[in-house]
């Protein structure tokens, strides 16, 4: 989750619809925001694959108590997860499309579309990638009470934690990452169970 942190401040720093062109092409014009923008694209694919090994070895673990869940909510958080992921890569395409074409290919600063492609990720992330999201922590905090895998306390935060993330319509980009934090409490509570249990 440190990675996802790291790239979502490097691209969170893109300019978004309500910036002038004069913030736009003073933007694109600076080298360093092109390269830093660009090192949050290189980032995020390993955030994705960290995700991915995030939700297999949740499913492992979970398998490992010996207490059975349904294999509709396990069906449902596997394809939910691999769908973020998937909308995750979309957004932080369209947010990058500008600065690539700039460094790569030589284009100038389009500002029409240096509004539109940021937008579009914004709505592909936070419309639709969080709806996934919200799914992925209520399956997975049923998964994890049934088997006794998480705190049946946590259980219930991450049922406000999807509940939020389900219904907020909202752009806010601080939604995203309050997914992470999620994940990255989910870490923390698998890790301290497993030391307890060691001890």
């Amino acid at each position: 989750m440190v990675l996802y942190f790291i790239s979502y401040y490097l691209l969170a720093r893109t300019p978004l619809g309500n910036a002038t062109d004069a913030e736009i092409i003073a933007y694109y014009g600076d080298g360093t925001n092109l390269t830093l923008t660009l090192a949050g694209m290189l980032i995020m694919p390993f955030v994705g694959i960290a995700f991915l090994y995030f939700m297999v070895l949740l499913r492992a673990t979970a398998r490992a108590t010996g207490f059975r869940s349904s294999r509709v909510l396990g069906n449902a958080q596997l394809a939910t997860g691999t769908i973020f992921v998937a909308l995750l890569f979309v957004a932080t395409a369209g947010l990058v499309a500008t600065p690539a074409a700039l460094r790569f290919a030589s284009m100038q600063t389009d500002p029409v579309a240096a509004r539109i492609l940021p937008i579009f990720s914004m709505t592909v992330l936070l419309g639709f990638g969080v709806r996934m999201a919200s799914m992925f922590v209520f399956t997975s905090s049923s998964i994890g009470r049934a088997t006794g895998l998480i705190p049946k306390w946590f259980a219930y935060v991450g049922y406000v934690v999807g509940l939020v993330l389900l219904f907020a319509f909202t752009v806010a980009a601080w939604f995203a990452l309050l997914f992470a934090i999620w994940v990255l409490a989910v870490c923390i509570i698998i890790l301290w169970r497993r030391s307890q249990a060691a001890a």
